[in-house]
């Protein structure tokens, strides 16, 4: 695996000393050092999904139907600290398992929470210096993340970030459809019917966000109840249930 990265920045030193590389120039090599892993398949540009449109998914090559993570990349010379503040990073919260990257840094994500940073060098002077020392290590945390388990959720502050995070997501698409013009769609004669029967002046927006948030914390809600076998929950779950509502 060490050759994998030393044949990965090979490639990002190259085009970037070509001088016209952008974004999407060093996509490929990215998608080469992931497909190293074993039973992985990156995908470069997948569909959207319930949090947005990262610009790698990573399947488990033997079961397509197991997302093992999320990759977001940028330019060489775009600030990381200044894109995890944006909105768009605010979405990817809602990912598990998400690393972002500006093909040198590895910035690594588990619900929105930065746990590790690894950098395979730097730019100074329009020339990348790297640092292969770091190689193995980033191996490792690859190899880690790749093999992540899902988060078990202790708090109600935690499940309450990242339900936040799909409530926005589904809220972003219901304001694209209704914008798209879907007239004839169950969801728009649902908005007009609440429109014109209880909320006379609920704008699209307004009916995304009551959509959203009815949605995903009554499934939640549904699925609470449902999953309760005795009377009295343990202190875990009331913790849960007392911090989100």
């Amino acid at each position: 695996m060490q050759n994998a990265i030393a044949t990965y920045l090979e490639e990002v030193q190259k085009q970037f000393a070509m001088g016209h590389a952008r974004e999407h120039t060093y996509r490929p090599a990215l998608e080469r050092l992931m497909n190293s892993f074993d039973d992985t398949h990156a995908s470069n540009e997948p569909k959207h999904s319930e949090h947005g449109a990262p610009d790698f998914i990573f399947l488990k090559e033997s079961n397509s139907k197991i997302t093992k993570g999320y990759a977001e990349a940028k330019d060489i010379d775009i600030n990381l600290d200044k894109t995890e503040k944006t909105e768009q990073m605010s979405r990817y919260a809602g990912y598990a398992n998400l690393f972002l990257t500006d093909y040198l840094e590895f910035r690594f994500f588990k619900n929105g929470e930065k746990y590790q940073t690894i950098s395979l060098g730097y730019v100074k002077n329009d020339f990348i210096y790297t640092t292969p020392e770091n190689g193995e290590r980033l191996i490792r945390e690859l190899q880690a993340f790749l093999e992540l388990p899902p988060e078990k959720i202790r708090s109600g502050k935690r499940l309450a970030q990242i339900m936040g995070g799909k409530a926005r997501r589904i809220r972003d698409n219901v304001v694209q459809y209704l914008a798209d013009g879907q007239t004839d769609s169950e969801l728009y004669k649902m908005y007009q019917m609440m429109q014109k029967m209880l909320v006379h002046d609920l704008t699209q927006e307004k009916f995304a966000d009551m959509y959203a948030q009815t949605l995903v914390y009554g499934l939640f809600v549904a699925r609470y109840v449902q999953s309760q076998r005795s009377p009295r929950p343990d202190a875990c779950q009331q913790s849960i249930f007392a911090s989100l509502f």
